[in-house]
């Protein structure tokens, strides 16, 4: 069996993070959460300030 997933992050951090260099040279995404085709809201990731970037944390529960 195998599992493949993506997290997303909430857009208000990602133009925070891609105003820094090394992200700012590369831009902001050009699709947004919402307009993702796999977006799921479950999927977003909760973070907030800690030290000099973000933490956050997600259970993950797989059947067996």
């Amino acid at each position: 069996r195998s599992f493949a997933t993506q997290l997303f992050f909430p857009e208000e951090v990602q133009r925070q993070v891609y105003a820094q260099p090394p992200y700012a040279e590369r831009g902001m995404p050009r699709i947004g959460n919402r307009q993702d085709m796999i977006f799921r809201a479950d999927l977003l990731l909760a973070l907030k300030p800690e030290g000099e970037g973000y933490g956050g944390s997600f259970v993950l529960t797989l059947p067996f």
